[in-house]
C-alpha cells in the first residue's frame, strides 16, 4: 500500500510541476519543451489531436500553459529506451554524429542513432538545433 501511495504522490508532483512553475512566473521566458520517451508521440503525430501525450488524463498541459502566455512545444526527436538515448536518423543528425552506432529501440522498430555524449549540454543543444529543420512541423492546434 505504501508503494502505491508513494507512486501516486510522485505522479501528482510531476504533473503539478509545470503548472506550479507557470503560476509562479519566471523572470526568464524560456519555452517549455516536452520530449516523450519510449512509445510516445509529439504534436506532429495525428493521435495528439484527440489524445495529447502530455496530459492525457488531466487535460492538455501544453494548451494550459499556452493559455497562460507560455511558449510550448512537444518534440518527437527520439527518446530514452532502456538506458540509451536514441534519436531519429535525420540527415542533419547523421552529419552531426557521423560515427554514431545505429540501434533498434525495441523489436520491430526502425533504426535510430545512439547518442553517447548525454551529459554534454552543448553537444545535445547542437544536435537538436541541427535536427530542427529536418523534423516535421507541429500541427496547428484547433
Amino acid at each position: 500500500m505504501k508503494k502505491f501511495l508513494s507512486a501516486i504522490l510522485c505522479i501528482a508532483l510531476l504533473l503539478s510541476f509545470p503548472t506550479a512553475y507557470a503560476a509562479a512566473g519566471s523572470a526568464e521566458q524560456y519555452p517549455f519543451v516536452f520530449v516523450h520517451g519510449m512509445m510516445g508521440w509529439g504534436e506532429a503525430q495525428g493521435i495528439d489531436s484527440f489524445m495529447p501525450y502530455w496530459g492525457t488524463t488531466s487535460g492538455d498541459v501544453l494548451a494550459y500553459l499556452e493559455r497562460r502566455g507560455y511558449e510550448t512545444c512537444s518534440a518527437s526527436v527520439g527518446g530514452i529506451y532502456d538506458n540509451r538515448m536514441l534519436v531519429k536518423p535525420t540527415k542533419s543528425a547523421v552529419v552531426y554524429m557521423p560515427t554514431a552506432d545505429r540501434e533498434l529501440p525495441y523489436d520491430g522498430a526502425k533504426e535510430m542513432l545512439l547518442v553517447e555524449d548525454v551529459d554534454n549540454r552543448e553537444f545535445l543543444n547542437g544536435l537538436f538545433n541541427a535536427m530542427y529543420d529536418d523534423l516535421p512541423a507541429p500541427k496547428k492546434k484547433k
